[in-house]
């Protein structure tokens, strides 16, 4: 990509008279919510999404073609890079590209078009085009039964139709960054449709049944299928909604080669409104979780975008973890969400899960705080849950509580985490019998299956916690430095960076006591020695 892209990005935005993420992909949390806002209403949808593909590729001219119910490809938008209709002059474009994609079910890629097999197409020489992309619109594969018995959005082999877009000026050839955000946002663009189909359906039937139905499809086809797999860890987890679809959402979200996101979240209400909502926070937060790394910050920015959302006017509550599996810890921000239960079956221990932030959704520019990490250890299991669970009644109106979730996990100890989940869904069925629910229910489970012991060596702890020191993130630090000096005593560097990071928390005893043992094993270590008598005197004090 060209040094100029994002800068060209900016200028764009300002014609417009839109405000855009100098980022593309971070940009996509905000059409995500654009998308789902303009949904409702089905021209405002369609414009949407031609003019949000043209801001993002930076296109010369866009067209969205969608089958019709006669089963013919006809252009349903088109617009110019300043968000005018075209001209009946510039209503062309190249049907060798279209159909190639049509027929392979694949995009066409064409940064150069002069330079590719298309070059001697009839259209894309006479439009003097240079650059081209062309992206299917494809259509999950669980909702084709349904549309084909009631064409709410007409497709033929799968594909709805194709997002175009093209260039003119050799300024703008695009580049293969940008076709994966166009292929990005296309997927987002399908989800619109079909929304907005369903809501069309609704006005029209006055019968929410089977839109609701669909609707679910298109909430679950949003969800990944099955979970990560990540070593040292075993996962699983399982959502029901009351009705067709609802506002429970969770995830595992694989944040770098060492660190896995595990979330839940929970939307006010039920029915459509609560699943379009949690279909824009999971969008949001994915795109979000690939350009930021900072829980807190990610949190902060999904609030806003929930937060103005005119069309949500709901709050969420999310639990948002992430586990470093080098170190096996866990840090969290939770938004208002009923605390999950950790479980330590070594000492029979309920370490503490707190609130750091409010609901997202309620106040703009909200802040969330990061917890203290949390060490975790071999056959440690997180539970984490929405309050359709620990609410759900008996006959007698007693609630399931969560002192019978820690009595499922003591029972539990042994079993992997997909027997687990399947425990406390036979709990609950026990509890409050197997009629509907009265709100969503969801279950997802992490258990620590290797010891942090074995995922680092002695000497790499080191360095990480020396690395936490330079941060002057000491409490970290003393972490590591103390599992390295735990698995080997004899670790000098060990003992003696712990002391300092000791000093650092003006942990004077403990100080003295590391340092001592650096001089036991390297009495010619005079670093320990200048910081030991520093020590010893702040601790005389």
């Amino acid at each position: 990509m060209d040094p100029d892209f994002f800068e060209e990005i900016e200028r764009l935005t300002e014609e417009v008279g839109s405000e855009v993420s100098a980022n593309p992909w971070a940009s996509l949390a905000q059409v995500a919510r654009e998308l789902t806002s303009a949904a409702l209403a089905p021209e405002k949808a369609l414009a949407k999404i031609v003019e949000t593909t043209i801001r993002l590729t930076r296109a010369d001219r866009g067209f969205l073609m969608l089958y019709d119910d006669r089963g013919d490809l006809v252009v349903a938008m088109a617009r110019n890079f300043k968000r005018e209709a075209l001209a009946d002059e510039e209503f062309r474009l190249s049907m060798t590209v279209v159909n190639h994609t049509l027929e392979t079910k694949s995009a066409v890629y064409l940064p150069n078009v002069k330079s590719s097999s298309f070059a001697a197409s009839e259209s894309v020489s006479e439009l003097a085009l240079l650059s081209v992309m062309c992206v299917p619109m494809h259509v999950p594969q669980d909702l084709l039964g349904e549309l084909g018995q009631h064409p709410i959005l007409p497709t033929r082999n799968g594909i709805a139709g194709v997002l175009y877009v093209d260039s003119a000026d050799p300024a703008n050839l695009f580049s293969g960054q940008e076709l994966e955000v166009f292929q990005a946002l296309a997927d987002h663009a399908t989800a619109a449709l079909v929304i907005s189909r369903l809501f069309q359906a609704h006005l029209r039937e006055k019968d929410l049944t089977q839109s609701l139905e669909l609707a679910r499809k298109v909430q679950t086809g949003l969800l990944p299928i099955g979970v990560p797999r990540v070593p040292g860890l075993d996962l699983a987890g399982w959502s029901q909604a009351c009705l067709a679809a609802g506002g429970d959402y969770y995830d595992f979200i694989p944040v770098s080669d060492s660190k896995l996101a595990v979330v839940v979240g929970d939307v006010a209400g039920h029915g459509l409104g609560s699943a379009l909502v949690m279909a824009t926070a999971r969008g949001a937060l994915l795109s979000l979780v690939d350009a930021i790394s900072d829980p807190t910050e990610v949190m902060y920015r999904l609030n806003n975008v929930l937060r103005n959302d005119a069309a949500t006017k709901l709050f969420m509550t999310m639990f948002y973890g992430v586990i470093d599996t080098d170190r096996m810890t866990l840090q969290y921000v939770n938004a208002g969400h009923e605390a999950p239960i950790l479980y330590r079956p070594s000492t029979e221990e309920f370490p503490a899960i707190k609130t750091t932030g409010m609901a997202l959704g309620f106040f703009g520019d909200s802040r969330y705080q990061l917890s203290d990490p949390i060490r975790l250890e071999e056959g440690d299991i997180l539970l984490l849950y929405t309050d359709g669970v620990s609410e759900a009644l008996d006959l007698k109106g007693e609630r399931f509580g969560r002192e019978r979730l820690k009595t499922l996990l003591r029972e539990g100890r042994d079993d992997p985490a997909e027997d687990l989940v399947q425990l406390v869904r036979e709990a609950l069925v026990f509890h409050a019998g197997e009629g509907v629910a009265e709100d969503d229910i969801t279950i997802a489970v992490m258990k620590v299956t290797t010891s942090p012991t074995r995922s680092l060596k002695p000497l790499d702890l080191v360095r990480s916690g020396l690395t936490a020191l330079k941060m002057r993130d000491a409490k970290r630090a003393v972490e590591d430095l103390s599992r390295a000096a735990s698995i080997d005593p004899t670790l000098d560097s060990a003992h003696f960076y712990l002391g300092l990071a000791c000093i650092e928390l003006s942990d004077w005893e403990r100080a003295v006591e590391e340092l001592t043992e650096t001089l036991r094993l390297s009495p010619e270590f005079t670093s320990a020695q200048k910081y030991l008598t520093y020590a010893k005197e702040r601790l005389e004090r």
